[in-house]
């Protein structure tokens, strides 16, 4: 028998032509990048500012019969401070690492907007893009065949029978999602859902759409995030390190690359064309195009699709600090037909805000939070420990003879 054996060695010799290629495409078209128009200077505001910056981390751990996850999610500034936890089983047991991620995000949603204090001109700091926040990432519903809308149908014939369990109070026959949504008693409150559901029955084909739930749980608790930033007189902003859009170069790699490789090295930000920087609607911003009635990806509970289709983000791409990183800034407001030029002005003030504490290019206060919400292994073993479970991983665990 032919022995077959391959090397890393082997791998590279074939892969590195081909990252060569990708860098020099990078060098090379940095200076087409069609849809960038110039570059603008940052002028770093100098002053005092109510700053909120919101973070979450989470580990998980595989059991032969289930996955269970702890999350944590910080916010604090503005003399205000909030932390939450999760503790849980995935159940359904599938798709669990993006599930735990849908968790995490209600938690930093839940936080960040007991953390905002009122009556101040600030910012409400977040960590990545609102694309990766509030993407339609619908775990095994296009596997089941099933949209949103369908979906979560589904699951209010389930819901009824956590009535009186204490997560959420009495709820009509089809109104039990919207009661879960607005008044449960845990956040997130699908998992925990979830977790009653499964001692109350073993029927996967009813468990399953709890998947609906949380996905519109996570839409709901960004919702009121966001409206009670507004309300506070806050501007939600978000700082992605690694944008992987490709939308303004039109390239093989990242946008931030090539703009990258022709920004100034002093305070500056991209300007690109008006469709490409301000988009009103989640599908708009998720570059999705949906049809109508069952087809729509936002689910029509709770006000959720007139909020989100009205939803506006303005993005550019910034240097904060001189020879700092290439950072994706996004800021969400309510919805409207205003155009760019009405917006210039709000996004180089939040931009200069935003220099005046990031002396190394990042915003120090979302450093912070990052460490406040980091989840280390020595916590999920605490947590297992407390759970009754023993620390011995047995689904990926390696085979000893």
């Amino acid at each position: 028998m032919k022995t077959v054996h391959r090397t890393i060695a082997d791998e590279a010799r074939e892969v590195r032509p081909l990252v060569e290629g990708l860098l020099r495409e990078r060098r090379e078209k940095s200076i087409m990048c069609p849809g960038l128009l110039g570059f603008r200077p940052i002028e770093i505001w100098e002053g005092m500012d109510n700053i909120v910056a919101v973070d979450g981390g989470n580990r998980s751990r595989d059991y032969r019969e289930f996955t269970i996850y702890l999350a944590r999610a910080w916010a604090g500034g503005g003399g205000r401070e909030a932390l939450l936890h999760s503790l849980g089983v995935v159940v359904p047991p599938s798709d669990a690492e993006a599930r735990i991620s849908i968790y995490r995000e209600i938690l930093e949603a839940v936080v960040a907007k007991e953390a905002v204090p009122g009556g101040g001109r600030g910012l409400l700091l977040l960590d990545g893009s609102p694309s990766t926040a509030l993407k339609w990432w619908r775990p095994g519903l296009s596997r089941w065949g099933l949209k949103m809308s369908a979906a979560i149908s589904e699951a209010e014939k389930m819901l009824p029978s956590i009535r009186g369990q204490t997560l959420i109070p009495d709820c009509v026959e089809g109104g039990c999602v919207e009661t879960l949504l607005e008044k449960a008693t845990r956040r997130p409150a699908s998992n925990r859902a979830a977790m009653i559901l499964a001692t109350l029955t073993d029927n996967i084909e009813q468990l399953r759409w709890i998947v609906a739930v949380e996905v519109a749980e996570k839409l709901y608790m960004y919702k009121t995030m966001l409206e009670e930033a507004w309300a506070r007189g806050y501007t939600p902003v978000f700082v992605a390190k690694t944008s992987r859009s490709t939308e303004i170069c039109r390239g093989p790699i990242a946008d931030a690359a090539y703009i990258e490789a022709r920004a100034p090295q002093s305070p500056s930000y991209a300007v690109a064309r008006e469709d490409l920087m301000v988009k009103v609607g989640l599908n708009n911003m998720l570059g999705i195009e949906v049809g109508e009635g069952d087809g729509r990806f936002i689910p029509d509970v709770a006000g959720l699709r007139k909020f989100y289709e009205n939803l506006a983000e303005v993005s550019t791409y910034a240097r904060l600090a001189p020879g700092g990183p290439i950072l994706r800034v996004s800021i969400l407001l309510p919805g409207g037909d205003k155009k760019l030029g009405d917006h210039l002005g709000l996004l180089e003030s939040i931009l200069s805000r935003l220099a005046n504490f990031s002396p190394s290019g990042y915003p120090v206060p979302l450093l912070i939070a990052h460490e406040k919400a980091r989840v280390s292994g020595d916590d999920l073993e605490r947590a297992s420990l407390l759970l009754g479970l023993s620390l011995k991983e047995v689904s990926r665990g390696v085979l000893r003879i």
